[in-house]
Order: C-alpha cells, then structure tokens, then sequence
C-alpha cells in the first residue's frame, strides 16, 4: 500500500528523467498524455535509461514538498530516499472525501494520517490542515453532478515513475511499476510547498513547518522547453492561488527594507498607530466626491494615494465619471485599483511575475513591525488576485466597514498590508537594487513618511530613488567608471503620473515621463503630503495639451465636503505669479503650474483653494 517510485534527479543517476530538474519532473509526468511516461532525450552525453531499483524502509522516506493534484484529489508528496535521489508520491483521497461524515478538515486529516502514516508521518498538523483545507474548497467549489462524474477512478496509491520500490515491513516488489499519466488543465495542479528543516512548534516534535522564501523565490513552476514541446503545451503554470506563512526570516528582511538597516536593528522601532488604517471611502465626501477615499490619520498618504489614483484610472477607463459614480461601481473600483498596483508590480519583477498578498494572521498592531504573523497568498492570474479581493479573506484584511469606528480602524491594516505585498512581490533584493543606494535602501524615511522609492514601487511596479527620466550617471566619464554613481529614474510611460512642489524649487526634476502618463491622473507631493489631481477625460492633458483643461483634485485627508474643480488655462497670465502670492500661487498651484508652465492661469470656479 505504500510504493515508493523515486525520480533521481541528479546527473550521475541513471533515469529516464535525469537531466530535469527536480521541479519539472513532477510537472512532466502530470503534463503528457498516454498510458506510459516516455522517455525524454537530455543534455547528458551517452544518457543510459536504466529501470533498476533498491528496497528501503518508511523510516528512510524524508517528505520535502507537499502539493495538490486537485482534479484527481490528492495529495502530492515529494520526499527524499537514500542516496539522495528524490520521488513523487500521490496520496488518493476521494474515498475519503466521498464517504467521511462530517466533511471537515480535522476529519479529512485523521483519516490521511491513519491510511497513509508512512508518507505524512514527518509532516506539521498546520502544514497538512491548510493543504486539506484547499482541497476542500477546491470540491465544493466544483461540486456538482458534472463535476461528480468526470472524476477519474484511481487506484488508492499511484506514483509516477518507470520504477517500483518498496519499505521494508510492507513489503518488497521487483516488477516495474505500472504508471498511469495524468492530463492536467490550468486548474489542476498547485506548485509544491516547501516542508522546512524547521522544527514546527505545534506538530507535536512530529514535523516540520511550512515555509516561503521571498527574498529567494524558486523559480516558475514550468515545463523546460524540451518538456513542453513532448507534451504539446504551452504554459502549465496552475491558477489556483497558493498559500503559506511567512517566515520570521523574510518578515525579517522586509523590516530592515521598511525602515533601513540602521534604525530595523533597533528592536523598538516601529510606525505609529497613524498607520493602522484599512481601505475605505471618506463618508464627509460622499456627495462631492463619491470616488474619494480616507485617509483616517496623518502618515500613510504616500500608501493612499497612489491607490486613489488608480481608482481613478478606472473609472475613467470603463467611462464612468468619477464625479457620478455609485457605491456599488466605487467599491468596485477600489478593488481594481488594488488588483492593478499589486499586479503591476509583479509584471516589472523580472524573477517570476506572480502576486503575493499578505493577509493579517495575527493582531494589526504587530504589523507596525514588520509583516509579522502574516500569511502569503501567492497568485497566479490578475483574474484570481481581483477575485480574491471580493472573497472574505482579503476583504476582512483589507477594507474597513465603518470608516468612523476607532476601534475598527486600529483592528485593520489594509494600508500597510499592500506596502508589504508590494515589497514582498517585488522581492526585497529586486526592490534593493532598484534605488540608487541598495543599502541604504528603505520604504520609510524621516517622520515616518514614505520615502520617494516606497512611493515609485506603488506608482510603477520599480522602486527608483528618482523622478527624472532614464538614468543619470555623474562623475567619471568612462561608462564603467570606478568614480561614476548612477541615478535612476524612470524607464517608461507609466499608467498615472507625479507632480512634485519640489520641482517648483528647482530641488528636483519632473521628467517628462511622469508628467504625460498614459492616463491623465496625477499624485501630488507637496511638502510631506500626497494627494490627487486628474483630468475628467482620458483624451485630456496626457499626451497632449489643450489650451484650456478642467482637472479635480482630491485629498484623501482633507474630509473634502465640495468639488475642487481648477479651470487650467494654459499661458492665461501675462506675467509669472508672485513668488509669495499664496492667494495665486499656493503650494497646490505651485505643484500645477510644474505641468501647464509658469503662466499657467488657475481658476478654483468658486471653491476654496487648498493653498
């Protein structure tokens, strides 16, 4: 009942797999059609396809890996044997989830644990509970009479590979094992999850805890060309989104990128309670400007209103006015916005284009630390990421019911929760070596603001140290110059652009890039606060100016009770404004006229101007 079928891996075994990685064998044999597993031709010169074996006992089985084979409802085991070559195992359980009443988690895995004790005898409760707990939302996602009837019979122990071994005390085999090959389709099969040589605190000294690496991410889960083009597919990576806990470790590694090296080695430092805030919409403005969110406390703007522009980005993108929008189509909107910013970031990654989320596991106030306690949700399709922001898992994490409730508010951290989603898909080495200085790198800076890299990851997917265009290279003038620094800026167009008081000041330079973006929505920085200004048409003030352009702009801090409409006519006034004329030329204004030049004329159209 427990038939070991290892697949060597390593290029001195013999196998007729042997010059795959480990990672695509599993994904070879599930991916062929046939009744047998062909042979597949490797780079090893003189490669032999040698069908011997040997016999080893269930203490010598090291599980590694677990996943799930959903369509066929099992559990996949990769485990180490002796001599380090490694196997695949498929644990069977649609007896179980056929006759076991109740249904439940806790009943699925005393069974697994009491039939198939040789294979999970090394695993943590939690890791095996929360791939039990997939599987079941898995059926009933598909229950059905459809979906009853097209499940496969099986028999209650298959392996995939050319080769039968057996534990000693079970009994031994000789003859070649008969292998059965799975069709997959995209949502079948969820990538192995790592079992760490970390002792699990609650699996009874029995096993190991789960672990994902982000800062060492694996590799994509996906046929070498070799392996693809045997099998007649194109892409086999799942879409059923994967979980597990984040580790102290890469908790860890995204603290010393929030606040520095320097201050994250102080044990106390942490953000204020400001930052303790989930996403909502900002009831003082549900009249003016129903497409507004809040912003509860001074802090995280340089967080809100990149997502604010977003929101925008959208409404105007499937022509919906912002000024006009309902509740139901603004709520909408918000989750677009997040799905958008968290999936352009994953897009920029040049390691693997997927999307963590990271949802609270334990009380908001320890994410003023870091992401500690938190669980990763790793995704693989925008779809399933925008679908997920609507299920109650990442709704209960990241959105807020009542705005006004204080202690509601303290309870959620939906703010922080997508910075660190954004750094953890980004990766924390990538968002390193984006900024100018890698060590000295961070996404918090002086009183606790967003620096000008934490800001740029959220607008572009990279997280520069500049808001020029391209690269800047000063000092030596060979182009590999012991003396040169590098500057980076951005490399192209983005979706929304930025607008800084700083530029006004001639402190800093704008490019060009940032102030014509795809879509005509900008965030403002002015002094140490972010806010909004757009345009109530995509065909305006983008590409092109036009002489005279109506924009809004929006402050999610604000509480903003009217419309702030600005007429921008475009070299209306004679002569510079004054300097010091806050009347005409107010930090907001300021900020405008870096874009539409300095004879820019403004007219707020009756509404108290934000100076």
């Amino acid at each position: 009942p427990h038939t070991l079928h290892p697949f060597p891996h390593n290029t001195t075994t013999k196998s007729r797999l042997s010059s795959l990685p480990v990672k695509a064998h599993l994904r070879a044999a599930l991916a062929i059609d046939g009744d047998s597993i062909p042979s597949i031709t490797t780079d090893i010169p003189d490669a032999e396809i040698d069908g011997s074996f040997q016999t080893c006992s269930t203490q010598d089985i090291k599980p590694l890996r677990l996943g799930l084979q959903l369509k066929e409802r099992c559990i996949l085991v990769e485990y180490e044997v002796p001599g380090g070559s490694l196997a695949h195992h498929l644990i069977d359980l649609k007896k179980d989830l056929e006759s076991l009443k109740p249904l439940d988690v806790d009943s699925l895995m005393r069974s697994a644990r009491a039939e198939h004790g040789a294979w999970l005898a090394t695993v943590a409760d939690n890791q095996l509970s929360s791939i039990l707990q997939r599987l079941l939302q898995h059926v009933k996602e598909k229950a059905g009479a459809a979906a009853t009837s097209a499940l496969p019979n099986a028999s209650n122990s298959t392996s995939f590979s050319p080769a039968a071994r057996s534990p000693q005390g079970v009994g031994t085999t000789t003859a070649a094992a008969t292998t059965k090959s799975v069709a997959v389709d995209d949502d079948d099969v969820q990538p192995l999850e790592d079992v760490s040589d970390d002792e699990s605190k609650d699996g009874g000294g029995r096993g190991f805890a789960a672990g994902f690496g982000i800062a060492r991410r694996a590799e994509p889960v996906r046929l070498p060309a070799k392996a693809m083009e045997i099998s007649g597919q194109q892409d086999s990576r799942p879409r059923d989104p994967v979980m597990t806990t984040l580790s102290s470790e890469d908790a860890d590694a995204i603290r010393r990128l929030l606040f520095g090296n320097r201050a994250a080695a102080n044990n106390d430092k942490a953000l204020p309670s400001e930052w303790l805030q989930g996403w909502c919409f900002e009831p003082e403005s549900a009249k003016s400007c129903p497409y507004g969110l809040r912003q509860a406390e001074g802090g995280p703007c340089g967080i809100v209103a990149p997502v604010q522009a977003f929101l925008v980005r959208h409404l105007l993108k499937i022509g919906v006015s912002p000024l006009k929008c309902d509740s139901t189509t603004g709520q909408s909107a918000l989750r677009e916005a997040l799905t958008e910013v968290l999936w352009m970031v994953a897009q920029e990654s040049k390691t693997n284009p997927r999307v963590l989320c990271l949802s609270m596991g334990s009380t908001a106030k320890g994410l003023l630390k870091g992401p500690y306690g938190c669980q990763s949700w790793e995704y693989f399709s925008r779809q399933d990421l925008r679908k997920a922001f609507d299920g109650p898992l990442l709704s209960s994490a990241y959105f807020v019911k009542n705005p006004n409730d204080e202690a509601e508010r303290l309870r959620n951290g939906g703010v922080l929760l997508l910075l660190y989603s954004a750094m953890a898909t980004r990766g924390v080495e990538a968002v390193r070596l984006d900024a100018d200085q890698p060590q000295e790198a961070q996404m918090i800076g002086h009183h606790n603001y967003c620096t000008q890299e934490a800001v740029n990851l959220l607008l572009t997917g990279v997280a520069a140290s500049n808001v020029f265009d391209g690269i800047k290279r000063l000092g030596s003038e060979e182009p590999t110059g012991t003396d040169q620094t590098t500057l980076k800026g951005i490399e192209k167009q983005p979706e929304v652009g930025f607008l800084s008081l700083f530029e006004s000041f001639k402190s800093i330079e704008v490019g060009g890039f940032f102030k014509r973006p795809k879509s005509p929505v900008w965030v403002l920085h002015a002094e140490s606060h972010y806010s909004v200004l757009f345009a109530l048409s995509l065909k305006d003030g983008s590409d092109g100016d036009t002489e005279e352009l109506d924009v809004v702009y929006y402050d999610p801090l604000g509480r903003q009770d009217d419309e702030k409409r600005i007429t921008i006519t475009v070299n209306g006034l004679e002569t510079e404004p004054d300097e010091d004329d806050i009347d005409d030329n107010g930090m907001i204004a300021k900020v405008i006229r870096t874009r539409w030049s300095l004879l820019a004329a403004l007219d707020w159209n009756g509404s108290e101007p934000v100076f």
